[in-house]
């Protein structure tokens, strides 16, 4: 008897477990087709419409991980700051650095993070905070040079970086 009440709490046990990974999982797919969509609406200029998107999705990063999460706060920071709300795109990015600060990973999405928040000090014409991050990008870059020079040309073969909008070249 005892035996089958262990069996029946660890089965229960088990079943609860393989439900809360499905629901992580489904989470996760969630949120990469979120941003796939927000990426999408970013380059057809549609920047109001983005910014809604993450904000109707955002419930959905808080079991995801860390560089999930830097990724949500990068998007909806770029969207701002095509909509020229540069204040509040640099909250969003900075709530990104937070989170990267936790992971201590380095990679081109926190350079992208970085030259953002550059420009959107540089568009508030606040030139000595923007050169700070600026040089957070050329410094933090040294260590991803092979990475970055791999992204950079594939941006400048790409027929949008015909564009003037430095931010465009992003993508």
């Amino acid at each position: 008897m005892i035996y089958k009440k262990q069996f029946n709490t660890l089965l229960i046990a088990t079943i609860f477990t393989l439900a809360l990974l499905a629901n992580l999982e489904l989470k996760a797919q969630d949120f990469t087709s979120v941003i796939d969509k927000t990426e999408l609406l970013i380059k057809q200029n549609k920047f109001d419409k983005a910014f809604r998107l993450l904000n109707a999705n955002e419930y959905l990063i808080q079991e995801l991980n860390d560089s999930s999460t830097v990724m949500f706060y990068y998007e909806k920071g770029a969207c701002l700051y095509y909509m020229r709300q540069f204040e509040d795109a640099l909250q969003c990015l900075n709530n990104a650095v937070l989170y990267m600060e936790r992971i201590k990973h380095h990679n081109c999405l926190n350079l992208r993070v970085f030259y953002l928040i550059g420009l959107c000090y540089d568009s508030l014409q606040q030139f000595d905070q923007a050169e700070k991050y600026y040089r957070r990008v050329i410094i933090r870059g040294n260590n991803l040079v092979s990475e970055c020079d791999i992204l950079t040309h594939a941006l400048y073969s790409t027929p949008q970086s015909q564009t003037s909008d430095p931010m465009l070249l992003r993508q």
